[in-house]
């Protein structure tokens, strides 16, 4: 295995992602169907999304960065960094840090998170879990025995309005005053949660499965995915039509994959609420509407044609239909 260090982080996490394991791909799967998808992800090309989120971390990361160095690191240096592992045969494992304190060997992860996790107990751990194997990933890499999360709590509203009323223009143009409100809100708004390697991983999963294991465990995941694609690329096709027939079966399996998923999740609400309810997460509204019973009219043609041949006749009306073209995976 060749490891190569950069000084800043110079690649994207978006770039070259179908070489390399990132940190935040292992938060995604814990389940050999879930390392398909994502290989599958990795491997096809992605739109470059941005939303107000991720502008608003993207603001907040520098200005976060400066504070825990003056106020818990003595100033010391925690510039990010990407630290890159080549692995013969295999998707590379990349590492871009948001701060890397190389005098105390230590990962910091800078993330701001809605209030609204703050409110939900569940909700909060589980997001937690996702930076937690992250920073464990990233101290593996590093061969660090320490890591640190600093959460800053992203306001529900943003100076004179709510957050999800922001658009990315709008946080790109008042910048400044959205970097004076970080900075003023920083002590109040910034929490801290440490990361060791050794510490058990939290009963969402294996309670007995310290986080090394956990990051491991998921690597290999991904790594048997990628043997897996990477044996369907090697087959040879006769031409172009077979290999989007191939993607095309891919493409089913997923949303097979996603459908079941999506039952699953509504069947945890039918169980959990008997009432219509609407939740506020991450500045998207859902609207759960519980079972209910109904009437309805409809029009009986068979037994109006039946009862009434000749007038049926008369009402009735020929149209052209034009079915849409399809494939079909037997």
């Amino acid at each position: 295995m060749a490891l190569f260090e950069l000084n800043t982080v110079k690649d994207s996490v978006k770039d070259d992602r179908d070489k390399y394991i990132g940190g935040s791909d292992l938060p995604k799967v814990n389940n050999p169907t879930s390392a398909e998808r994502l290989i599958f992800e990795k491997t096809h090309e992605q739109k470059d999304f941005t939303s107000i989120y991720t502008e608003f971390g993207n603001i907040a990361e520098p200005l976060i960065r400066a504070y825990v160095s003056e106020e818990f690191y003595n100033n010391e240096s925690i510039e990010p960094s990407t630290t890159i592992i080549e692995r013969e045969g295999k998707l590379g494992l990349r590492g871009n840090l948001d701060g890397d304190n190389t005098i105390r060997e230590e990962v910091i992860e800078i993330k701001t998170l809605g209030e609204n996790y703050y409110d939900d107990p569940s909700a909060y751990v589980k997001k937690l879990e996702t930076y937690r194997i992250q920073v464990g990933y990233y101290m593996m890499l590093k061969k660090y025995q320490k890591g640190t999360i600093f959460i800053f709590k992203r306001p529900a509203t943003l100076l004179n309005k709510s957050f999800d009323k922001w658009t990315v223009k709008e946080m790109y143009e008042r910048q400044s005053e959205v970097e004076e409100f970080i900075i003023k809100e920083m002590e109040e708004r910034l929490e801290m949660v440490y990361v060791k390697p050794d510490e058990l991983f939290m009963p969402l999963f294996d309670k007995y499965t310290n986080l090394t294991d956990e990051v491991n465990r998921r690597i290999k995941l991904i790594d048997n995915a990628f043997a897996k694609h990477g044996d369907r690329q090697e087959k040879t096709t006769e031409g172009e039509d077979e290999d989007l027939l191939i993607e095309y079966k891919e493409l089913e399996e997923m949303e097979k994959t996603v459908a079941t998923r999506k039952k699953e999740i509504l069947e945890h609400f039918i169980e959990k609420y008997h009432e219509n309810e609407t939740f506020e997460i991450d500045g998207n509204s859902y609207v759960y509407t519980a079972e209910r019973t109904g009437t309805r009219k409809s029009f009986n043609s068979k037994a109006f044609e039946s009862d009434n041949p000749e007038l049926y006749k008369k009402y009735i009306k020929e149209s052209t239909v034009s079915y849409k073209p399809s494939l079909k995976v037997k």
